[in-house]
């Protein structure tokens, strides 16, 4: 459906621009500060299923989706028939792992 005033490719308050990636940031936990900054493939998610630190990187485990089609799927009224809800975008589990500074 349309949103008066979204730009195509527009999630409500997100907008889905593939061609700029999917940047990372790594924050130090004490002072807030940005220690490291990539950007990835683009992909798109909801959930972290896990974070922990490994061999000096930060490794974030998350379900990634190719684009957020998945927003507009999860309508009630999709959700509610059948022959729709079995189509629904599948995510994978992906594992970001960029290296903190001086790690």
């Amino acid at each position: 459906p349309a949103r008066p005033g979204a730009r195509p490719g527009s999630h409500g308050t997100l907008d889905w621009l593939p061609e700029r990636g999917t940047r990372v940031h790594v924050l130090d936990r004490r002072s807030g500060a940005v220690e490291v900054h990539v950007v990835q493939p683009p992909f798109f998610f909801f959930h972290v299923c896990n974070t922990f630190e490994a061999d000096g990187a930060v490794c974030v485990d998350l379900c990634a989706f190719d684009d957020p089609e998945i927003v507009s799927s999860l309508s009630l009224e999709r959700l509610t028939d059948d022959s729709q809800a079995r189509d629904l975008p599948r995510s994978r589990v992906v594992r970001l792992s960029p290296p903190r500074r001086g790690g």
